[in-house]
Parts: C-alpha cells; sequence; structure tokens
C-alpha cells in the first residue's frame, strides 16, 4: 500500500513525472523559416480584385505588382509623382 492517500486528485507516484525530466523531451517541432525572397514574391504574386475608373466599373484581378506597375506608370506620365 502507498505512503499516502491515493484518490482523485492524488495519482500514484509511478503516474507522476519524474523530477527533472521533461514530459515533452523533444519539444514541439520548429516551423521551417522562409526566405525573405520567397515570402516578398508571395505577396507580390498574390491576386487582387479592384474596380476600373471607367464608366462600367468593371471589376478585374491582377497580380499586385501589375497594378503597381500600371499605377506607377500612369502618375509618371499624369505628373501626379513629384520627384524628391
Amino acid at each position: 500500500m502507498a505512503d499516502y492517500d491515493i484518490g482523485y486528485g492524488k495519482p500514484p507516484l509511478s503516474g507522476l513525472f519524474r523530477v527533472g525530466v521533461s514530459g515533452n523531451p523533444r519539444g514541439r517541432p520548429r516551423r521551417s523559416a522562409r526566405p525573405l525572397a520567397e515570402r516578398i514574391r508571395a505577396v507580390l504574386n498574390a491576386p487582387i480584385e479592384y474596380r476600373e475608373r471607367v464608366v462600367s466599373r468593371r471589376r478585374a484581378s491582377v497580380m499586385l505588382y501589375e497594378r503597381w506597375r500600371w499605377t506607377l506608370r500612369s502618375r509618371f506620365v499624369g505628373g501626379g509623382f513629384k520627384p524628391p
């Protein structure tokens, strides 16, 4: 018989964790780090949806980097982009 009471909330000593030994020795696996270039590429290749400013106001979907390129080109040509 045990030297102390065994019951609800009082497990036997054989069922307790041993002192100094982790219950999860290898731990949670780390997430593999994606290279910065790959993360940037994923953001720029994400499709975005926008409305065109024409009469029809139809919706279009393009890649983010393409939309940025169109915006910069229109600002340069239209004069809405001031050099520093």
